[in-house]
């Protein structure tokens, strides 16, 4: 018998990639359930993620609402270096996902903590001895007064960053979920904790860079000078695209715009609900 020929189906038409917008009136829909492959099986039903691990509500004609949006969405990407917390909600829902991320932590904390140690025995070196030439005269009470704060913060770095290795190793997922995570003022203090060790680490960074660039730019010597220049303008170009980086393009084009046009706008102080006296005119003509 000859072999039946079937015809050919038609690959299915691929759909369109749909981009979700953003609605001022509700918080930005969860995309959590994408990322869930990156850990295990176990996360195949993961729960909602509460209201309070949310980017918090705007509400038009309220301005306080988005500045406390974006005052959110700034505290996420300095503590988990992400404009909110879905990933790390998904991270939460199983074994694997927290062992990947207390790995994570770990790790980035450590590096801030050598980081700190390096910037600490530097500018202790700067504080202990005394300039070898008049050229590069680093013994000036305003060098001196921004190295002792380096110093102070690449200390604090450190203690923040051990601080919060060991509460980490020590708690369990549960505890974490059902403590630490449970309520928005506990995440606020816990997201404020994991940012500690890198602030502190940035003011130190910056604080030595500040007392550099002092003695460089009253140097007699014009080549210093302009190098210093130079490399402000190229530190401060990296600072900002790094930020432009860790948050998404929709950020900027959706999101800020919108936060800024509700602070700018007027402040209702009654809801529209509370307005007894609304429709009061158009009803008595």
């Amino acid at each position: 018998m000859a072999p039946s020929t079937r015809p050919k189906s038609k690959p299915a038409p691929e759909m369109p990639l749909q981009v979700q917008t953003f609605d001022p009136e509700k918080s930005y829909p969860a995309s959590h359930r994408m990322m869930v492959s990156e850990y295990s099986d176990e996360c195949n039903s993961i729960p909602d993620i509460p209201e309070c691990w949310k980017v918090p509500q705007v509400e038009p004609g309220r301005p306080w609402t988005y500045l406390v949006a974006v005052l959110w969405r700034l505290l996420c990407v300095v503590s988990i270096f992400r404009p909110d917390l879905e990933h790390h909600w998904v991270s939460k829902q199983s074994t694997e996902g927290w062992k990947i991320q207390e790995n994570r932590t770990v790790s980035r904390l450590t590096n801030s903590n050598t980081a700190a140690g390096l910037i600490l025995t530097t500018t202790a070196v700067f504080i202990t001895t005394q300039p070898p030439s008049s050229t590069w005269n680093y013994s000036q009470t305003a060098a001196n007064c921004l190295c002792i704060f380096s110093l102070s913060h690449s200390l604090m770095s450190i203690w923040f960053g051990t601080f919060v290795i060991i509460v980490y190793q020590a708690m369990t997922r549960e505890w974490a979920l059902e403590v630490l995570m449970s309520t928005r003022l506990r995440l606020c203090c816990t997201l404020v904790a994991l940012a500690l060790p890198m602030c502190n680490l940035f003011l130190a960074t910056l604080c030595l860079l500040c007392a550099i660039a002092a003695v460089t730019l009253t140097s007699p010597l014009i080549v210093l000078q302009a190098s210093a220049a130079v490399e402000g303008i190229l530190w401060i170009l990296f600072c900002l695209m790094t930020f432009w980086n860790l948050l998404k393009s929709s950020f900027w084009t959706v999101h800020l715009p919108i936060y800024i046009i509700g602070l700018v706008t007027p402040f209702r102080w009654r809801r529209p609900a509370d307005n007894t006296n609304q429709g009061q005119g158009s009803s008595a003509v």
